[in-house]
C-alpha cells in the first residue's frame, strides 16, 4: 500500500469528494465543492492512495488564521493520522509563519470529531447556539507558533 499524498482538488475530483461527504458528514453540495475550487481565498485539497481520493480538506485563510471549513476521510482510512497529515499540508502550503491560529466550528453531538480535534491539540473556546439546524456548534482553535 503506497503512502497517501495531497494536491490540490481540481473539478474531476468532485464526484469523489461528494461521495466521502456524504458517507461522512453528508452536508455540502457538489455546487459548494466547485466555489471553493474557484475561491481565491479557498485551499481544497484531497488525499489520495494509489490514485483513489481518500479524503479532503475545505479551509479559508482568513488574515492571519485558517477557518477549518470541511474535513472528511474514508471510513477505512480512519485512525491513520491522514486528518492530521491534511491539516499539516495546508498549513505548509498557506505559509506558515503568518498563520496565527487554525479556528473551526464542530456539531456538539459529534463526540468523534471533538475527540479528533483535541488530539490534535484544538480547544473548545465557545459555543455557536443553534448554528446548524438541528444543533450547536463548538468553536474550537489551535494556536500555532509564530515559527511553525
Amino acid at each position: 500500500m503506497n503512502i497517501p499524498a495531497t494536491r490540490k482538488a481540481c473539478e474531476k475530483d468532485i464526484p469523489s469528494v461528494l461521495k466521502i461527504e456524504k458517507e461522512t458528514i453528508n452536508s455540502w453540495t457538489a455546487n459548494q465543492f466547485a466555489d471553493e475550487i474557484n475561491n481565491n481565498n479557498s485551499f481544497f485539497y484531497v488525499l489520495e492512495r494509489d490514485e483513489t481520493i481518500i479524503g479532503y480538506i475545505v479551509v479559508w485563510k482568513v488574515y492571519d488564521e485558517i477557518h477549518l471549513n470541511s474535513i472528511a476521510i474514508t471510513e477505512k482510512e480512519r485512525g491513520n493520522s491522514l486528518g492530521n497529515l491534511l491539516i499539516d499540508s495546508v498549513i505548509n502550503e498557506i505559509k506558515p509563519d503568518c498563520i496565527t491560529r487554525i479556528i473551526l466550528e464542530v456539531r456538539s453531538r459529534n463526540k468523534s470529531a471533538i475527540s479528533f480535534y483535541d488530539k490534535l491539540g484544538f480547544r473548545n473556546i465557545g459555543t455557536r447556539k443553534k448554528y446548524y439546524d438541528d444543533d450547536d456548534a463548538i468553536i474550537m482553535e489551535k494556536l500555532l507558533n509564530e515559527k511553525q
